[in-house]
């Protein structure tokens, strides 16, 4: 149920689809539970919402496409504007495994609300040409508005800017986590392969040597490099991404790499901010695909 199938996309909506032979499994895996008593899925999900995620897969889930001739982006209205597709045409490129791994829960792109917001539950989206936005609005009728601009030339870029507009009467702190999953296409470790670096005044330095999954001997340039970027790159499957952004909007970058799970996570920690009524707060960033390494010509 996990693996054997496949998500596909038409007609604004994902579904996952299964081959011949697997069409019964679903059905046969609710019998047995039912007759064995099953209810918990995992150690943390009960039956009940695990066979909810799977029904909802197999009947579809509406879903916002938006593409060029750069690229294909595709997300979840109902997930927060959960991101499960970046391909970059030009080289067939997957920024991202979800549709891969065949689940909407590793190998995707969202933002996440750290601070003054939840990033879970659905959002209104509006899709217009090249360009998708994202609209939460909160209890107190506060919003929070992303927009993601796919650009129409070969820097291969992936504009999002969002802005957080507090309407309560009282003030209240906000802040957000950027959080993409990119996909590195490899489990191994050799740093001298996957290579993490960071803009500085003095150009891009490699930090992630001898890194573990959440810090290295090397943290420390990157929370204090105030260059603007950081990247990854596969030295061997020669492709990578660099993130941009105004290190005035944000408190830090982060980095989480996990090679078991061939997964980099060039994060963004945007400064906390405490909104009067009627404020807002504003930041953005790009993705743009490398097709060599940050620096090089």
């Amino acid at each position: 149920m996990e693996t054997a199938g496949e998500i596909h996309y038409e007609a604004g909506s994902l579904r996952k689809l299964y081959p011949r032979d697997c069409e019964e499994v679903f059905d046969s895996y609710v019998s047995l539970c039912s007759k064995y008593k099953v209810t918990m899925a995992s150690e943390n999900g009960t039956l009940e919402e695990y066979l909810a995620r799977l029904r909802a897969d197999r009947a579809g889930l509406p879903a916002v496409r938006i593409e060029n001739d750069v690229w294909r982006v595709t997300l979840f209205p109902a997930q927060g504007g959960k991101v499960i597709d970046m391909l970059y045409k030009p080289t067939g490129r997957n920024l991202l495994s979800a549709l891969e791994r065949h689940t909407l829960d590793v190998g995707t792109f969202e933002e996440w609300g750290e601070r003054g917001h939840d990033h879970r539950g659905p959002v209104e989206a509006a899709a217009n040409g090249d360009s998708v936005t994202l609209t939460r609005t909160l209890d107190d009728g506060s919003t929070i508005v992303r927009t993601l601009t796919l650009c129409p030339d070969d820097t291969g870029a992936v504009r999002c800017a969002t802005t957080i507009t507090h309407r309560g009467e009282e003030p209240k702190e906000y802040q957000t986590k950027v959080h993409p999953e990119f996909h590195t296409a490899t489990t191994k470790k050799d740093t001298s392969i996957i290579a993490v670096y960071i803009r500085d005044d003095d150009g891009w330095k490699q930090f992630n040597q001898n890194w573990g999954i959440y810090d290295g001997p090397n943290a420390g340039l990157l929370r204090t490099a105030a260059g603007g970027a950081y990247a990854y790159f596969n030295h061997e499957a020669r492709f990578g991404v660099r993130v941009t952004y105004d290190p005035a909007q944000y408190a830090e970058p982060r980095l989480w790499w996990n090679s078991d799970r061939e997964l980099v996570n060039l994060e963004l920690m945007t400064r906390a901010v405490k909104l009067k009524h009627d404020e807002s707060f504003s930041y953005a960033y790009e993705f743009e695909y490398l097709g060599r390494p940050p620096g090089t010509v």
